[in-house]
């Protein structure tokens, strides 16, 4: 019997995920924070972008505050050495990515072995492995771009809270370096190739209130940001379309 198109959403990704999932999960990440700290101890060495942008974290340089900036602002405000903590976050950030995407993995694909080889793949990349532990903006832009990719895939069954999650993780990954908007682009793709699909009136309706809480969530969460870090929006604007303009 062929499915319906909204029958093809409902069971898109119907994995189980339990204990011994959630268990592998946090595993993975235990295990390849513990690699990444070893690693860590036998490469401490800071380059040369970790040093300018400490030098923006604390005020005696001047650049674009990113997110991993700010949050290395913070610590400095707050007594902490970014130097050292802003490195473990990172390997925290790249470890839990790694057992997400796993969990991710799962339900696309609903194979417990096949999810298993990409997280493993994932956080024992030998690039990956080598950002975990630099003071860089990568880190965290990777674990942004996953847990946005979980909720895109999670809103396919048009659960608004979903959506939520992807609009806001897709701001922090595009705070974290720009090309963090691919997400942005990637579902407004999705969302328009599903509009145009032989649909009942209901459905689309669905994936418009999808796509207006996605971006909503989007545009709030880079209000906010700017609000929170004290970054004038045109500054943000003017970056962007000085990236756009570089890139054309």
């Amino acid at each position: 019997m062929t499915e319906t198109p909204v029958e093809e959403t409902k069971n898109f990704g119907a994995a189980v995920i339990g204990i011994r999932e959630v268990a592998t999960a946090i595993s993975l990440a235990i295990a390849a924070f513990a690699i990444y700290a070893i690693s860590w101890h036998f490469d401490d060495i800071l380059s040369r972008d970790a040093i300018s942008y400490l030098r923006t974290a604390e005020g005696s340089e001047p650049g674009f505050l990113f997110l991993p900036v700010f949050i290395w602002s913070e610590m400095y405000r707050h007594g902490l050495d970014p130097a050292y903590w802003g490195i473990v976050l990172n390997m925290a950030a790249v470890a839990a990515a790694g057992g997400l995407l796993f969990l991710l993995a799962l339900k696309l694909f609903r194979s417990f072995s096949v999810a298993l080889a990409g997280g493993l793949l994932f956080v024992f990349n030998p690039l990956v492995m080598r950002y975990s532990f630099e003071l860089q903006r990568e880190p965290l832009l990777l674990f942004f771009q996953v847990a946005a990719l979980a909720g895109i895939i999670g809103g396919l069954s048009h659960r608004l809270a979903w959506w939520l999650v992807g609009g806001i993780c897709t701001a922090a990954a595009f705070l974290c370096r720009f090309e963090g908007i691919e997400c942005l682009v990637f579902e407004m793709i999705w969302l328009a190739w599903s509009w145009l699909r032989p649909k009942e009136t209901q459905q689309r309706r669905k994936i418009v209130l999808d796509a207006v809480v996605f971006v909503a969530a989007f545009c709030l969460s880079l209000s906010l940001y700017c609000l929170a870090a004290g970054l004038p929006v045109v500054e943000l604007l003017l970056k962007i379309a000085g990236k756009a303009k570089g890139m054309g």
